[in-house]
C-alpha cells in the first residue's frame, strides 16, 4: 500500500494525528508520523526537523521502493509545502492538506499585532495572511485539499467569511490542487472524524475524494 507521512499542526503534537495514523495502518499502510516542536520553535525549526527526520525514515525504506504520499493537517500542510520545494521525492505518491491556512489566517494576524505572543509562539509568524509562501509546487504532484466549514464562537465573530473556526475557507485553496472538498467540521476535529479518513484514502488510491 506504500508508506502515509502525517504531519501536524501549530501547538499540537503527533499524537494529534492518532486517529488517521491508526486509520491508515488498519488500512494496510505503514505510517509514520514524526513529533514537531510546533508549539514554541520557528516554523524553520520546524521544518529543517521534518526534513532530517523524514529524510532518514526514507532512506531506510528505499528498499522496498515504497509509494510515499503526504497528508497535513493545518500548519502540518505549510510544513509538508516546504518539504516538497526543497526535496526530491522519487517515488511520490499523493499529498492531501486539511485545513491548511495557505493564505495565512486572520487569527494569526491579530494575535501577532495586539500581543507578544508570536514571541512566544514562534510559527505564528508563518500563519498570518501579509506573508506570503513563495514554495515552489511540484508539478507532478496529485494534491487534494480538504476544508471545514464549521466556525465556533467567538472566532466566527473575527471570521467573516466560511470557516472552520480558525481558518477561512478562501486561504485553504490553491490553483494546482487536483480536487477540493468542503465538510462540515471543525479546525479541530476535523481530522479526528472517519469521513475525512475515508475521503483521504479515496484520494491516496484514485486521486480523487469521491472515488468513482
Amino acid at each position: 500500500m506504500g508508506i502515509v507521512i502525517l504531519v501536524h499542526g501549530f501547538n499540537s503534537s503527533f499524537h494529534d494525528m492518532s486517529f488517521l495514523s491508526d486509520y491508515f495502518k488498519n488500512r494496510g499502510y505503514l505510517v509514520y508520523s514524526p513529533n514537531l516542536p510546533t508549539r514554541f520553535a520557528s516554523f524553520h525549526k520546524c521544518t529543517t526537523i521534518f526534513e532530517d527526520c523524514t529524510n532518514d525514515y526514507l532512506n531506510k525504506c528505499n528498499y522496498f521502493n515504497p509509494k510515499i504520499h503526504l497528508v497535513g493537517h493545518s500548519m502540518g500542510g505549510l510544513i509538508i509545502r516546504n518539504y516538497l520545494a526543497r526535496n526530491t521525492i522519487d517515488n511520490i505518491g499523493r499529498c492531501v492538506l486539511i485545513a491548511t491556512p495557505n493564505k495565512g489566517t486572520k487569527l494569526a494576524d491579530l494575535l501577532c499585532l495586539y500581543s507578544p505572543i508570536n514571541k512566544i509562539h514562534k510559527p505564528l509568524d508563518v500563519l498570518v495572511t501579509y506573508k506570503k509562501l513563495l514554495y515552489e509546487s511540484n508539478s507532478s504532484l496529485e494534491l487534494g485539499i480538504i476544508a471545514g466549514t464549521k466556525s465556533s464562537w467567538p472566532f466566527s465573530l473575527l471570521l467573516k467569511n466560511d470557516n472552520d473556526g480558525r481558518v477561512e475557507v478562501e486561504s485553504t485553496k490553491m490553483s494546482n490542487a487536483k480536487d477540493f472538498l468542503l465538510l462540515p467540521f471543525g479546525h479541530k476535529d476535523i481530522h479526528h472524524r472517519t469521513v475525512t479518513a475515508q475521503y483521504i484514502d479515496n484520494f491516496l488510491g484514485t486521486g480523487r475524494f469521491h472515488s468513482i
